[in-house]
């Protein structure tokens, strides 16, 4: 018992330095990000608004089973011992430590739309969601591996606020109907969300060459974000 209440409190111990961490990054360097004032890793970004919550959520349900193991035990009058005063400080110190590093995560809804390859880099599309409205951004990555991204674009990232995207309706339920003494199966169709936002790859032509060029459609408006040089002409 003594052995399973360490390394509870090993992996709890564990688990605060990463919520300390995770807290570091979303008050010091991620809004910096957000706005475009400095680059870094692009999945750092994802794994901080995925992570953190996920841990705060881990530890508030670990502090939950050990207070009602503790009632269990008092009611057989065990004893947890100095391990599980340990363990019993170490998970509040992480639902503490969780709660304040979730709060920039909790601000909006961020999430990642679309991830394109173009002219050897790679490009994120992102939207963030908040109470009075949606905004997107678009990152790049100059590297493979997402370790030096910036924004992308001559706007800065998230500065245009669209209206509140709308309630996401139910999609219709499958159902059967008969043709021609056969049974067919309708499929529902799903709802879209709007504004839609996607990267697209468009042809150019500027001084009679054909170019590339990487914009982004929000609903029926157009927003260039790179120019690259001509486009290969296919061999014959």
């Amino acid at each position: 018992m003594a052995f399973l209440t360490n390394l509870l409190f090993t992996l709890a111990m564990a688990g605060n330095s990463l919520i300390v961490l995770l807290g570091l990054y979303a008050y010091l360097w991620r809004s910096e990000f957000l706005r475009g004032e400095t680059s870094g890793p692009y999945w750092l970004l994802i794994f901080y608004d995925e992570a953190a919550p996920l841990l705060f959520r881990a530890g508030a349900a670990g502090l939950g089973l050990f207070f009602v193991l503790r009632l269990v035990g008092r009611f057989f009058k065990f004893k947890p011992g100095t391990g599980g005063q340990r363990l019993s400080a170490g998970l509040q110190l992480a639902v503490l430590l969780g709660a304040v590093s979730t709060i920039p995560a909790c601000e909006t809804e961020f999430r990642t739309l679309q991830t394109l390859d173009f002219n050897e880099e790679r490009f994120h599309l992102a939207q963030q969601t908040h109470p009075n409205g949606v905004s997107y951004a678009v990152f790049r990555c100059e590297d493979s591996g997402g370790f030096n991204c910036q924004a992308a674009g001559a706007e800065p990232p998230f500065s245009v606020l669209f209206p509140p995207l709308p309630p996401t309706p139910e999609p219709l339920p499958t159902f059967a109907v008969e043709v021609e003494g056969e049974t067919v199966w309708l499929e529902p169709r799903w709802p879209t969300p709007t504004p839609p936002a996607e990267l697209l790859v468009q042809p150019l032509e500027v001084d009679g060459r054909e170019e590339a060029q990487l914009a982004l459609k929000i609903g029926e408006a157009w927003l260039g974000i790179e120019i690259t040089g001509p486009t290969p002409t296919p061999a014959p």
